[in-house]
């Protein structure tokens, strides 16, 4: 982690492809107020959102936009259709558009610490005890459709990603695993 507790910091967003890594924006921040040091990021169409502390600062070209209401800290970022969703050790995800916080669920009894979005209506979150909760996220409707428990000898999910559209891929601090989100199955 860069130390970003400096009157400006400087985050580089790139584009990456099979064969080139292009730098897409250099993204300055100014008079940051960060205290502590981000704990996620997340980047998209030129827009940087960080995970610090109980908040989420959302950058754009012209704007600082602090997103408040995560009673513990910001532990995962994801850019969702239109929507920012962050998840907490508070155990809430939370759905915002713009600075507005248009949802927000309590998952759990243990801190979530990961997320991942698929360009689908999927999100999946990770928790502290092993369990991949994973959602489908309609216009009407927003349902916990599958709980899945990851057995990660103990050891926190760190990371989720979609490898495919029913592939997840979760990493531990010494672990990957794979998931099949439809069968459940590792």
């Amino acid at each position: 982690k860069s130390d970003l507790r400096a009157e400006q910091a400087q985050v580089d967003v790139a584009e990456v492809s099979a064969d080139s890594l292009a730098l897409v924006t250099k993204v300055t921040i100014t008079d940051t107020p960060f205290h502590d040091e981000p704990e996620c990021l997340s980047e998209s169409r030129n827009v940087l959102a960080a995970g610090v502390g109980r908040q989420v600062f959302v950058y754009d070209r012209t704007t600082t936009t602090a997103l408040k209401g995560h009673r513990g800290t910001v532990t995962s970022l994801s850019f969702f259709t239109h929507l920012i969703i962050s998840t907490s050790q508070d155990r809430t995800l939370r759905a915002w558009d713009g600075d507005a916080c248009v949802y927000q669920t309590y998952l759990g009894s243990a801190p979530l610490t990961c997320l991942a979005t698929s360009a689908s209506s999927r999100i999946v979150t990770g928790s502290a005890d092993g369990i991949l909760r994973v959602y489908e996220w309609l216009p009407q409707k927003r349902s916990c459709v599958e709980m899945i428990t990851v057995d990660t000898e103990g050891l926190l999910p760190l990371s989720i990603t979609f490898a495919t559209s029913s592939i997840l891929l979760v990493a531990t601090a010494s672990h990957l695993c794979v998931v099949n989100v439809i069968a459940g199955a590792i």
